[in-house]
């Protein structure tokens, strides 16, 4: 039996005895893999409302719910990427009908203002409205690290890894992401304005 196989089928054993270690390296051996298989079996229209990474997360708990309860079993080479593919394709239909329903048709959905300017690449003068935008905010703050704190989260750090990074409470950045997104709220509008 070549080597690899032997790792996963200790893996697959050490996964079925609760070792979360395992059951980590077995899955990150397959993943990218059901990622491109999700991506591309996706609809471009159900890809909207969710991420071929979730369907993958989802199946891959189900997988590693499967090993723990021993109904997982490896006869031949290549079972083990089977199982998680059939487990992901199930996955891919089972949200595809869901998104299809009649009350959550992809296809009977306009596209809300938001979307609609999400979808393209800004105009010039919007992108200067934003910069300027930002910089008042950013020179309105009161403190360094709360302009440290916006500037974190515009390039995409999460709340935790913003508060440790300027040693504040997860709560008090909170406070200071919700104060900023109340200055950028803009008034009501109707969507004929659009």
């Amino acid at each position: 039996m070549p080597s690899d196989d032997f790792t996963s089928l200790y893996l697959l054993r050490a996964a079925r005895d609760g070792d979360a270690i395992a059951e980590g390296v077995l899955v990150d051996r397959y993943v990218s893999r059901l990622l491109a298989v999700a991506a591309n079996r996706l609809p471009s229209e159900i890809r909207v409302r969710i991420d071929p990474e979730d369907i993958v997360q989802s199946a891959c708990r189900v997988f590693i719910n499967r090993v723990r309860e021993g109904e997982v079993v490896v006869r031949q080479r290549g079972d083990l990427w089977n199982q998680l593919l059939s487990v992901t394709l199930n996955k891919i239909r089972s949200s595809v009908r869901k998104h299809r329903r009649k009350k959550r048709n992809v296809g009977a959905e306009q596209p809300t203002c938001e979307e609609d300017l999400l979808s393209r690449e800004p105009t010039p003068d919007e992108a200067l409205h934003l910069v300027e935008t930002i910089h008042e905010i950013l020179s309105g703050l009161p403190k360094e690290a709360q302009r440290k704190v916006v500037l974190l989260r515009l390039q995409g750090y999460s709340t935790s890894e913003i508060a440790s990074s300027v040693e504040l409470s997860v709560e008090r950045v909170r406070q200071i992401l919700r104060w900023v997104r109340n200055l950028l709220e803009p008034p009501a509008t109707s969507q004929d304005e659009c």
